[in-house]
């Protein structure tokens, strides 16, 4: 979970906004962006996000 907040914060401006919605949910808040400038910020984060460490599901 650290590497995938590592990875947002990377890629927002200072003041956007990065936070822990729920269990493994998150939010990118983006003030005043349109959503071409939207897009430029997801382009380059989202393809990282599945190379991401994670950690070994427990079965139940």
């Amino acid at each position: 979970m650290k590497a995938l907040v590592k990875a947002l914060v990377d890629n927002v401006r200072g003041f956007d906004v990065v936070a822990r919605y729920g269990g493994e949910e998150f939010v990118v808040v983006l003030p005043g962006a349109t959503r071409p400038s939207a897009a430029r910020f997801s382009r380059p984060t989202l393809p990282t996000l599945p190379t991401l460490p994670t950690l070994p599901t427990q079965a139940a």
